[in-house]
């Protein structure tokens, strides 16, 4: 029977954490395997989103651990396809706006993109052919009207998607 690896975000122990379960593709079923400790990854701060690479090789994080923008930040994780274990890519990027939120990876895998919710805008970062996130911020956009997380005010951005096919539709005006 076919399975496949799924991630969940939560919280353990006051850190956000990510845990693994196996779902049967053939009835959904999802079971918690006995050789993973649980949770496969803690990181600080709140409960994490997830973007899964179009390879499936890497697994990108973003998560907000408060209001400060040092306190928000995206991570690589390399996906062990045999065991569904998650080993860390070099250092955690800072997403620069506050409130990290939803993440994605470009359709090409190289370009991982972090809305900010109570930041109101959203940062892009480059991804390296090994899966980690390349240093800083390439971009950063700050929407006009974006806002606090406490009062929602302003533009909150929570989720993004990338097209498939983003370069045939995307123009230059």
């Amino acid at each position: 029977a076919t399975s496949h690896w799924v991630y969940v975000g939560g919280t353990h122990n006051g850190a956000g954490a990510v845990h693994c379960l196996k779902m049967d593709a053939a009835t959904g079923d999802l079971t918690q395997p006995r050789h993973l400790a649980s949770p496969v990854a803690t990181l600080p701060g709140g409960a994490p989103w997830f973007a899964l690479s179009p390879s499936g090789q890497s697994l990108y994080v973003s998560v907000r651990a408060g209001e400060g923008r040092e306190n928000n930040y995206c991570a690589a994780f390399a996906i062990n396809r045999g065991s569904g274990q998650l080993s860390q890519l070099g250092d955690v990027a800072s997403t620069v706006l506050p409130g990290s939120a939803h993440c994605s990876v470009s359709p090409d895998g190289r370009t991982l993109v972090a809305s900010m919710m109570s930041g109101g805008g959203a940062a892009s970062f480059a991804i390296a052919t090994d899966g980690k996130i390349k240093g800083e911020a390439q971009s950063v956009i700050e929407l006009p009207g974006g806002g606090s997380f406490v009062r929602m005010t302003r533009v909150s951005i929570y989720y993004m998607y990338h097209s498939v096919s983003a370069a045939a539709e995307c123009q230059s005006y």
